[in-house]
């Protein structure tokens, strides 16, 4: 059996530097599905901007059947550099994910799925005096929204799905607080295999 291609195309979150590789997501991903052939192609650190200038070389150029994206965490920061302002604004934001979606069906890509992002558990306030999370909540709403009643396109609903997991035990220890634990690997590649498993058909 010819194995599909999937390409997951996102920021450090499922990649997680700080993991050893046997632990991180993706290899734990690789071991739960024979059916696919699995790519990572991420950037530390990217937002949604990045990402779109770089579709071409780590997603479109490797001609693959099925892409998961994850972008949003990196746009949603607010530096003290930006005076109050998101790295990417959410309007930006929302195009950004739009024209991604475009260049994949263009390029006859089979299915698209985006991820949505668990509650951190950093808990600073940002320069325009809410959450991390409660600004990273309206990056994860927006993607809900762009994925919705789209032909090829889905929402893999990480947010929903760990609800009742505690951030602790998701989340590496403060001062990161973001990215994932051995746990939280875990847990992601749980989910994923649901997803790729149930839109199989």
């Amino acid at each position: 059996m010819i194995k599909k291609n999937i390409i997951i195309f996102s920021d450090s979150i499922i990649a997680c530097p700080q993991l050893k590789k046997e632990n991180k997501c993706i290899n734990l991903l690789s071991k739960k599905i024979k059916s696919y052939r699995l790519i990572h192609s991420g950037i530390i650190g990217a937002s949604s901007r990045i990402a779109l200038e770089n579709i071409e070389k780590n997603v479109l150029r490797k001609k693959p059947k099925i892409v998961i994206f994850q972008f949003g965490v990196n746009d949603s920061w607010y530096f003290k550099s930006l005076k109050g302002m998101p790295n990417v604004s959410i309007k930006v934001f929302k195009n950004n994910l739009e024209e991604m979606i475009s260049k994949c069906k263009r390029f006859n890509i089979q299915k698209i799925f985006f991820l949505n992002y668990h509650k951190l558990l950093k808990k600073r306030k940002e320069t325009n005096g809410k959450t991390v999370n409660q600004n990273l909540n309206i990056y994860n709403l927006a993607i809900k929204s762009i994925t919705k009643n789209k032909a090829k396109v889905r929402l893999i609903d990480i947010k929903n799905t760990t609800t009742k997991i505690s951030p602790k035990l998701i989340c590496l220890p403060e001062p990161d607080g973001v990215h994932l634990s051995n746990f939280g690997a875990e847990i992601y590649a749980k989910i994923l295999e649901k997803n790729l498993i149930k839109n199989e058909k």
